[in-house]
């Protein structure tokens, strides 16, 4: 037993002792030795984590610290790097359409970040003492990435400022990812890259990767089979399906008769030929010649690219209770291999 556990034995036993004496725990001496003893066993928790834990809760309480004070914070290396790798978990562990990209942490705003490919040569056989052919087919491409500057205006309210610290440390990856998700989710699909933007997946299929529709106006479920045998017949390890909601309520109209590819199309996981279909708000519907409305690929392809720093400002308004905190990061996002892309 160390120091810190002694000395909450120690006050647990006060407590009860006092407890004993006045009948009662709804007296002032014992809700002060309850409040150390609540402290205690967090310094003890924090002491038994390992040492990335360690380190993320020191920045954690560094930001709130500076919250509760209203004091600007800039978080850049260690701190910076713990405060994203939480952000990419956050965003990883939701199952949509943006946890499937990749995710590339870089030093600052003014540092490209490059991106490799995962694709790899296919294997071939080779005699004993014999060469071996290089296969150009399947390269490993490399792409940088410029982060660019964007901010969002986050409320907290004087009451959860008076929260205990270790609330309000739980919630700052919580408060960070709930603003800034939204504008790598909108980038991801209706990104055009211009004027420092993202590009997203839907501005990133080339010319010759197009697949005409039958005809004009929405696609149809054969539409969508022909895009899915194209990217079928490409053997990647996993590819989807990407459109909007207009575009699947084209291919989900109610059949005349038995409908294999309509079952699977509203199915609890919609797919076509075992490829997943998402369907993502604010996808293109567009049916113009020559606009993209369904996407085809692999979302590993996709990636972004996350500067290590973060700032926050504080920012007071008059008559307004609340306390206004300014997030900046850095980032962008891009498809690493557009040839890929149908």
């Amino acid at each position: 037993m160390n120091e810190l556990e002694k000395q909450l034995e120690e006050i647990k036993k006060r407590i009860d002792e006092k407890i004993s004496e006045v009948g009662t725990r709804d007296n002032e001496q014992i809700k002060q030795l309850e409040q150390r003893t609540v402290a205690l066993e967090q310094q003890i928790a924090l002491g038994k984590l390992p040492k990335r834990e360690q380190e993320k809760n020191a920045v954690y309480r560094e930001v709130a610290e500076c919250m509760k004070n209203k004091r600007a914070i800039t978080l850049s290396n260690t701190g910076g790097v713990n405060l994203i790798n939480d952000l990419v978990e956050i965003i990883s562990d939701k199952k949509d359409i943006l946890s499937l990209a990749r995710v590339e942490v870089g030093a600052s705003a003014a540092t490209k970040i490059p991106i490799i490919s995962s694709g790899a040569a296919i294997p071939s056989k080779s005699a004993e003492g014999g060469t071996v052919t290089e296969d150009s087919s399947i390269a490993m491409d490399t792409c940088e990435i410029d982060p660019y500057t964007w901010s969002s205006v986050i409320p907290v309210t004087y009451e959860a400022l008076l929260l205990s610290g270790a609330n309000i440390e739980a919630k700052i990856p919580e408060l960070l990812y709930g603003a800034f998700r939204t504008a790598m989710y909108n980038g991801m699909i209706t990104g055009t890259g211009a004027s420092s933007t993202i590009k997203g997946i839907f501005a990133s299929v080339p010319a010759a990767n197009l697949i005409e529709c039958a005809a004009a106006g929405l696609p149809t479920k054969e539409d969508l089979k022909k895009l899915a045998i194209k990217i079928k017949s490409k053997n990647f390890a996993a590819p989807c399906i990407v459109i909007g909601t207009e575009v699947y309520d084209a291919v989900t109209a109610a059949p005349v008769g038995y409908d294999p590819i309509y079952n699977s199309l509203v199915s609890e996981t919609p797919n076509i030929l075992s490829i997943p279909v998402y369907v993502c708000a604010g996808s293109p519907a567009d049916t113009t010649a020559g606009k993209v409305i369904a996407f085809a690929g692999e979302m590993s392809n996709y990636a972004f690219g996350i500067a290590s720093e973060v700032t926050i400002d504080v920012l007071k308004k008059v008559g307004d209770t609340k306390t206004y905190y300014q997030a900046l990061m850095a980032f962008s996002g891009k498809c690493i291999n557009e040839k890929n892309n149908y």
